[in-house]
């Protein structure tokens, strides 16, 4: 994963999974270890306050992980309005809308899907090397009616100059994607 910012409003991102690998464990098993999936975007800000701001953002995802597909190559492109705001010194909270698309590079059914995606949530900053952030996550209409709904909490650590690292874990509460929990 990478970013970099675009001046005081702008930031570009990507992410690239130089080794994936994969198995899946059924009764004719199958794996591949290669190239994984890739993604870039980009985020604009253009409501800009002393206690926050808004901004666009948008993100597709490409079909380079080669080895995992055959005639069907998925692509993606999620886009949304982001809020993040501070009314005190440590504390701040941010919140994104957005949809969620997807369909498939393939000479049969594409098989678009579109969804909708909220998140809230609140950072406690106590130093500003360190914070504590819980969120609420759902995704809705990709699959189901409710595809997750999910809690999650981080721990993120700066060296306060270039590098960021964040210690996390989400645990799904409702919906049809239960299985999503992520350390």
């Amino acid at each position: 994963d990478g970013s970099m910012a675009l001046g005081s409003k702008g930031e570009l991102f990507g992410r690239l999974e130089f080794l994936r690998y994969q198995t899946a464990i059924t009764p004719t098993p199958a794996s591949q270890l290669g190239l994984g999936h890739s993604s870039f975007g980009g985020t604009w800000r253009f409501l800009i306050r002393k206690q926050g701001s808004l901004a666009l953002t948008g993100k597709a995802a490409l079909p380079t992980a080669f080895g995992l597909y055959q005639n069907a190559f998925p692509i993606g492109l999620d886009i949304g309005l982001s809020a993040m705001g501070s009314p005190r010194k440590g504390v701040s909270f941010h919140a994104q809308v957005g949809v969620i698309t997807s369909a498939a590079l393939t000479r049969g059914d594409p098989m678009p899907q579109i969804g909708a995606v909220v998140t809230a949530g609140l950072a406690l900053q106590p130093r500003p090397s360190f914070a504590l952030v819980a969120d609420l996550h759902g995704n809705f209409g990709y699959r189901g009616p409710v595809d997750v709904f999910a809690g999650a909490v981080a721990l993120r650590f700066s060296d306060r100059k270039r590098f960021g690292f964040e210690v996390g874990a989400t645990l799904p509460i409702l919906g049809i994607e239960r299985s999503i929990m992520r350390l």
